[in-house]
C-alpha cells in the first residue's frame, strides 16, 4: 500500500466527492487522455491511459490479478475509446486506437484498432 501526502489524499477525497469518481493518485494519466464527463469513474492504482483515450462516464478500470511487472490494473493506449460503464479488470492492455462498447466487460487484452463489445467482451468489428 502507498501513502499518499496529505494534500494528495484531499485532493483523492475532494475528487470522490465532488465528481462522484475515484482516480487513486498513483494512476499515471496523460494531460492529453479525454474524460469528458468523470461522473462514476474508478482508476486504479497501476492503471495506464496514455494521450488521446477518451474514457466515458461510469468506467472502472479495476484490479483482477498481478501480472509478472506487478501491474494490477488496465493500460489504456493511445487513441483508445472506453465507452460508458464499461468495465475493464486486471493487467489487460487496451490497444492503439482500439473501442470497447458500452457496459462491456473486458478480462484480456484488446488487440490496436479492434472493436470489443459484450460480456465477456469479444471483438465484433476487425
Amino acid at each position: 500500500m502507498h501513502h499518499l501526502s496529505p494534500l494528495g489524499r484531499i485532493v483523492q477525497v475532494a475528487g470522490r466527492l465532488v465528481f462522484a469518481s475515484d482516480v487513486d493518485a498513483m494512476a499515471r494519466i496523460s494531460l492529453r487522455a479525454v474524460v469528458p464527463h468523470t461522473v462514476g469513474i474508478v482508476i486504479g492504482e497501476t492503471a495506464v491511459v496514455e494521450e488521446g483515450a477518451v474514457i466515458m462516464p461510469n468506467v472502472v478500470l479495476g484490479a483482477r490479478e498481478s501480472a509478472a511487472d506487478g501491474r494490477r490494473h488496465p493500460h489504456i493506449c493511445r487513441g483508445a475509446l472506453i465507452g460508458a460503464g464499461a468495465v475493464i479488470l486486471g493487467p489487460a492492455t487496451v490497444g492503439e486506437n482500439a473501442r470497447v462498447g458500452a457496459n462491456s466487460v473486458v478480462l484480456q487484452d484488446v488487440p490496436p484498432r479492434i472493436t470489443v463489445a459484450g460480456n465477456p467482451a469479444r471483438v465484433v468489428n476487425h
